[in-house]
């Protein structure tokens, strides 16, 4: 009997200290926490200001709205795209910070995560000093002015190639543009990735002979840049 009460004590004090050890490696710390950096170019690392960056806090094992939880606050970047947030952290909450950019149509995340989401989501220490740079990869974008030149045909044609695809208004969402006949003059928007020269390819037909040739565009997150092509 005494050996059956032994083996019952240890195994009540083995569950109860590994009860205490789990829940104790789950809970975060509580208390004052800090977070603070820049929102940057994921690409070209310059500062995107004026952005809105928002902290979200994600209760342990309950799914709020989303991977990242709800919204708590939310502050405007500076123009040189600083931030501050200050907030009191609980013990069973797991918190980020994101940021849009209100200036840009379209944005896709930087590091960490890659996919087709208008933002980077950063995860954060409780009850800690926090400096966090949030990146974006922010299109920049081009007008591009086409025009047919002399001598003309009523077959000529231009085909335009871009990789690129942007649901930003104004912007030409097709991946292949093409004009045909003499009477072109016409201006497009598309949309690349500021900071990263684009090369993009088009193909001109005149006289029956096709010629391949490329334009190069480069320009920062939110600029906007102006080319011509004549043919």
């Amino acid at each position: 009997m005494k050996n059956t009460k032994q083996i019952k004590s240890f195994f009540l004090l083995f569950a109860t200290t590994s009860f205490m050890w789990l829940n104790s490696g789950c809970s975060k710390d509580s208390g004052p926490t800090v977070v603070s950096g820049k929102v940057v170019n994921a690409y070209g690392g310059e500062s995107i200001p004026r952005a809105i960056v928002t902290l979200t806090g994600e209760q342990s094992g309950i799914n709020l709205t989303g991977s990242y939880g709800s919204s708590i606050t939310s502050v405007a970047a500076a123009s040189d795209g600083s931030y501050n947030i200050s907030f009191n952290a609980q013990g069973d909450y797991t918190y980020f910070v994101t940021a849009v950019a209100p200036e840009c149509d379209v944005l896709m995340p930087g590091n960490p995560g890659i996919g087709l989401d208008n933002s980077s989501y950063v995860e954060l220490t409780n009850a800690t000093s926090n400096t966090k740079n949030i990146p974006l990869a922010a299109y920049g974008y081009a007008k591009i002015h086409f025009k047919n030149t002399a001598p003309y045909n009523y077959d000529d044609q231009l085909v335009f190639t871009s990789d690129l695809y942007s649901t930003a208004p104004g912007v030409d969402n097709d991946h292949v543009i093409i004009f045909t006949g003499t009477a072109v003059d016409t201006t497009i928007k598309i949309a690349f990735y500021g900071g990263i020269p684009f090369n993009s390819p088009y193909y001109v037909i005149k006289d029956s002979i096709t010629t391949t040739h490329y334009t190069n565009i480069n320009g920062l997150p939110f600029d906007t840049v102006t080319c011509s092509i004549n043919y």
